[in-house]
């Protein structure tokens, strides 16, 4: 399989993304294959890399004890790894991504208090060569959250008429800037 998934792991991922305790048996009822089958696919893929593990999801957004913030850090270039690294070990980071621009890391994280937050990004700015700029802000309310959903290499603008951006560009005529 080499990391390469067909319709029918397709489905089978649509199904544990939405619900990762289903047995074999409920996943092939819903696919039309063997439970044997279904084991043998997800085996593959696991051995591939495609499903990289079986986790309980908690929303801790939903538990008022704590508040979600997400830190923006820009590094320079010649210590990006070094900021990298002292990013990843911050306990209270839950989800760490490098994006676009110049050695920029986004960070999701909860925490007790803002306190907790500015203890923390104090430290990390105080303490790790580097840091260009560290910018957060605190959620207030979340109007959506959905994770890997499919198609999530294409976005669709909801009030675009369903025309897709191309590369992080659109302008208000359609183009992606290329044009």
């Amino acid at each position: 399989m080499a990391g390469s998934v067909d319709s029918v792991d397709e489905k089978i991922l649509d199904l544990i993304r939405e619900n990762a305790r289903l047995t074999y048996s409920e996943i092939g009822e819903k696919v039309g294959l063997s439970r044997v089958t279904v084991k043998n696919r997800m085996d593959a893929m696991e051995r591939s890399g495609v499903i990289a593990g079986y986790r309980t999801e908690i929303d801790m957004a939903k538990n008022s004890e704590y508040r979600q913030f997400f830190l923006d850090i820009e590094a320079v270039p010649e210590e990006f790894d070094t900021v990298k690294e002292r990013v990843l070990g911050i306990e209270m980071l839950k989800r760490v991504y490098v994006t676009t621009g110049e050695c920029r890391i986004h960070a999701i994280g909860f925490t007790k208090d803002q306190e907790e937050m500015y203890r923390c990004m104090r430290e990390l700015y105080n303490s790790t060569k580097g840091i260009r700029r560290l910018n957060s802000n605190t959620v207030l309310t979340v109007l959506r959250d959905e994770r890997s959903p499919r198609g999530a290499d294409r976005a669709v603008l909801p009030d675009s008429g369903n025309r897709e951006t191309k590369g992080g560009k659109y302008d208000e005529n359609g183009s992606d800037g290329d044009n």
